[in-house]
């Protein structure tokens, strides 16, 4: 799920396309920066920032499972 890109996200297309022309591609290539690496980054704020992180975590994250005994 690290792979899945971005753009397949449903990311709002202004952020989406600051990912881009940052080169941040994958999901991986964005969890793996703090939040504040990414505002620098992106030039943008902390709100959009951690919206956008929230988003691309919950998509890229597998779904949970309960284990019945």
């Amino acid at each position: 799920m690290a792979n899945k890109l971005i753009s397949e996200m449903g990311l709002p297309k202004s952020i989406g396309h600051i990912f881009a022309a940052r080169n941040i591609i994958t999901a991986k290539d964005a969890l793996s920066l703090t939040e504040f690496e990414l505002m620098e980054l992106l030039d943008v704020g902390l709100t959009q920032v951690t919206l956008a992180v929230a988003l691309i975590s919950e998509i890229a994250s597998p779904p949970y499972q309960t284990l019945w005994f």
